[in-house]
């Protein structure tokens, strides 16, 4: 925004920003409360050329919210474009499994 403060009219940033929507719309076909935050930019101009099934990614999403070791729902988005579990801080064991291994 600080690079665009002096333009005449923002015309092409609000373009810019219409296309980053539009592209959310078509590739997350449903809206999650956990899609609030992620960083839609950097992930448009990453992957806005690529070809997505909008069907397969919602199915997809949905197997990721009910899986109970994905800790942070907000990097399931990231993870469905990249393939990097790291955003997704997967939980390994449970406190309690840990405890009855410890205790063996």
């Amino acid at each position: 925004m600080a690079k665009h403060q002096h333009d005449k009219n923002a015309e092409e940033l609000w373009q810019y920003f219409q296309d980053v929507i539009a592209w959310v719309r078509k590739t997350f076909t449903k809206y999650r409360k956990e899609m609030k935050g992620v960083e839609w930019g950097r992930l448009y101009n990453k992957y806005k050329d690529v070809a997505y099934d909008a069907k397969e990614i919602e199915e997809k999403t949905l197997k990721l919210i009910d899986d109970d070791e994905v800790q942070r729902l907000k990097g399931i988005y990231e993870y469905i474009l990249t393939g990097e579990e790291k955003h997704l801080n997967l939980r390994q064991f449970d406190d309690k499994t840990k405890r009855k291994v410890f205790e063996k």
